[in-house]
């Protein structure tokens, strides 16, 4: 008895996605989140990408100039 009020209690209390709207919003708000979240991830490997380029002409610029002795 008290685990039905409980559970009719939780209902009144959450919205109903019975209707085509309320599933229609949740839908559009995940794919919306989903995209937010792949934009930040293509972000996120251009930075790095661009890091560790941008490291390695550091690292290794000074190999291109000859530092010999010519004789």
């Amino acid at each position: 008895m008290a685990l039905t009020l409980a559970i009719g209690r939780w209902s009144d209390l959450t919205p109903s996605l019975a209707s085509g709207e309320s599933v229609q919003r949740l839908t559009g708000d995940l794919n919306t989140q989903n995209k937010i979240s792949e934009l930040l991830e293509l972000v996120a490997a251009i930075v790095g990408t661009a890091g560790l380029v941008a490291g390695n002409l550091l690292l290794y610029s000074p190999l291109q100039v000859d530092n010999r002795i010519k004789l």
